[in-house]
């Protein structure tokens, strides 16, 4: 959806935006190509290969691309009062980057054989492996019934914590067979394959997903200047009744107005071109 994002956010020549979520620099160079010749990105991700990447894609705009690594929430310790004062427009994809999803060491697939790792940030000490030994069964059950929308929770949950116990539970292997087996022999006919919402709903409790939303949201909404838009690209129900919420929250506190009364959603043609764009949701608001 870069061609609505770019359009919502009224991308133009010297206009300064910030992208709080680089991934892989899509959204960054195009929003760049828009704002010539002045304009300036500033581009965050709590993901240090993301930035590094970013930074060798985005040579040809370095003259106008500041980078920074840390937490989206975090927007406000790297940028002065000054700077976001000239912020005309913020991007936030909640979604998880292709390179993510496909290096597999960073135990985000069970496609690939890896430790259960998950961390979107490196340098933080809590991994996928640490949350499922260190939360409760009755809370992992929530956890995985919230975050995946995952009706056999209860029973996966159980499944897990004897395996752990065993020290039978190491890899993603490991643990997409163990839910691959835990499922009802005739709810494995489905099209997802049976681990995926569970490792949904532990990845993002590994990097407190919804915990980041909503406080880089609140803090946009109070920080950014008069006529700032904030776009914000979701790809789960979860994530985009949060971010509603706290856009509803905020018109009806007369902070923010809707650039669209409704969510926006891709076209059947873009689906197509790119099949892990058909869940995503578009959410943009201007500040008062």
């Amino acid at each position: 959806m870069t061609e609505q994002i770019l359009r919502d956010l009224e991308c133009g020549p010297e206009k300064n935006f910030l992208d709080l979520t680089l991934g892989g620099g899509g959204h960054a160079i195009e929003i760049l190509r828009s704002s010539v010749p002045k304009g300036v990105l500033f581009g965050m991700d709590r993901d240090l290969a993301a930035i590094e990447r970013c930074r060798k894609r985005l040579e040809e705009f370095q003259d106008r691309t500041h980078l920074y690594h840390g937490e989206m929430s975090e927007f406000d310790q790297r940028l002065s009062p000054q700077v976001m004062e000239t912020i005309a427009g913020v991007l936030i994809d909640c979604g998880v980057s292709s390179f993510q999803l496909d290096t597999a060491d960073r135990g985000f697939s069970f496609r690939f054989e890896a430790p259960l790792d998950m961390r979107m940030n490196q340098s933080q000490e809590l991994t996928a492996l640490d949350v499922l030994s260190q939360t409760p069964e009755d809370e992992l059950a929530n956890l995985i019934y919230i975050y995946g929308q995952e009706r056999y929770s209860r029973r996966i949950a159980k499944s897990i914590k004897r395996s752990l116990a065993i020290g039978a539970l190491q890899t993603t292997t490991d643990l997409a067979d163990l839910i691959y087996e835990t499922y009802p022999s005739a709810a494995r006919r489905q099209k997802i394959h049976p681990a995926t919402r569970s490792f949904q709903a532990i990845r993002m409790r590994v990097n407190d997903e919804m915990g980041q939303i909503e406080k880089t949201l609140q803090k946009l909404i109070q920080i950014c200047p008069q006529a700032c838009r904030i776009a914000v690209l979701s790809f789960h129900s979860i994530e985009d009744r949060l971010i509603k919420t706290i856009f509803r929250k905020a018109k009806q506190d007369r902070s923010v107005r809707w650039v669209h009364p409704k969510v926006l959603v891709p076209s059947r043609e873009e689906c197509k071109r790119n099949p892990r764009a058909r869940s995503a949701k578009l959410r943009v608001v201007e500040v008062l």
